[in-house]
C-alpha cells in the first residue's frame, strides 16, 4: 500500500491523503482542505500537538505512512519571513556574495517578492532585471533568427523548484514559510514564448498583485545560470548595502513599478 496520512479537521472528519517521500506538507495540506471543504491559507496541520513545518517534504518531515494529523486554524496575522535570494552572475554585481536579503509579510507572492527586489525597493537600492527577460532565437525555422523569447525566473527553495507562472503566483504562506528564513536561488530558463505575449499574460496572471506588472524589456538577456549550493544553506545577512550601477550586461532593469 502506497504512503499516506490522515488529516482529521475539528469536527472529527477525516480525509486520507496519500503521499511521497518527495511530497510537500503544503501539497498534503491543500489536499485535506480541499477535500473537508476549507480555504488551506487559513490552516495549518499538527502532529502529536505540534505544529508541523509546512514547507518540508514527507520525507524531511519525520511522519511515517499511516501518521494522523491535526487541522488547526492559522494565525490570521500575517507573520514576518526574512527572504534570501541567491542571484545568477549576470545579476549578482553589487551584491555581497550574490545574495540580495529583506523581509516580507508571509502573504507576499513569490512574484511580488521578485518585483520589489528588481525595482530596488527590497534588498538594495539597485535596480535589476528578473522577471522580464528575453533571449534571441538562432533558428530561422522559429520565426526568424533574432526573435525575442521570454526567460522565466525559476527559484529553487529547497526540493521544490517553482517554475511557473501559476506557482509564482503562490504566497510565502502557502509554501509554508510563515516565519524565520528561506534561501532561493534565482536561475532563468528559456520558454518557447515570445516576449510580447509573455508581457501580456504576466499582466492577466498578476493584475491583482499591489503593483504594476513590468514593461516590456525591449534589450536581450544573456542565459545564464544560477549557483549551484545546496539550498539547506542558511541565510546570510549581507555585510554592507551596496548602491554601485547596475550590472553590465545586454538586459536593462525593468522599470520601477
Amino acid at each position: 500500500m502506497s504512503a499516506h496520512v490522515v488529516v482529521i479537521d475539528a469536527t472529527a472528519r477525516r480525509a486520507t491523503i496519500k503521499t511521497t517521500p518527495g511530497k510537500h506538507l503544503t501539497d498534503i495540506l491543500h489536499e485535506a482542505c480541499s477535500k473537508l471543504g476549507y480555504n488551506s491559507s487559513q490552516y495549518g496541520l499538527k502532529h502529536n500537538r505540534k505544529q508541523l513545518d509546512l514547507s518540508l517534504s514527507f520525507r524531511l518531515s519525520g511522519l511515517s505512512s499511516g501518521a494522523k494529523l491535526e487541522l488547526v486554524q492559522a494565525s490570521r496575522s500575517p507573520s514576518v519571513v526574512t527572504v534570501g535570494l541567491q542571484l545568477p552572475e549576470s545579476e549578482a554585481r553589487g551584491a555581497p556574495n550574490g545574495r540580495i536579503l529583506d523581509k516580507f509579510p508571509s502573504t507576499t507572492t513569490l512574484w511580488l517578492v521578485l518585483r520589489k527586489f528588481e525595482a530596488g525597493v527590497a534588498g538594495s537600492n539597485q535596480t535589476r532585471n528578473l522577471t522580464s527577460r528575453a533571449v534571441p532565437s538562432t533558428d530561422s525555422a522559429e520565426g526568424g533568427a533574432g526573435r525575442l523569447y521570454y526567460e522565466i525566473p525559476v527559484l529553487q527553495i529547497l526540493e521544490r523548484e517553482v517554475s511557473s507562472f501559476t506557482d509564482l503566483q503562490k504566497t510565502l504562506a502557502q509554501l509554508g514559510y510563515n516565519s524565520g528564513n528561506v534561501l532561493m536561488r534565482l536561475s532563468f530558463r528559456r520558454t518557447e514564448q515570445p516576449i510580447e505575449e509573455a508581457m501580456v499574460q504576466i499582466g492577466e496572471f498578476f493584475k491583482t498583485d499591489d503593483e504594476a506588472p513590468p514593461k516590456q524589456d525591449t534589450s536581450v538577456a544573456l542565459p545564464t545560470e544560477a549557483t549551484g549550493a545546496k539550498g539547506e544553506e542558511a541565510v546570510e545577512q549581507p555585510s554592507d548595502t551596496s548602491q554601485s550601477e547596475p550590472a553590465s550586461v545586454p538586459a536593462a532593469s525593468s522599470e520601477s513599478p
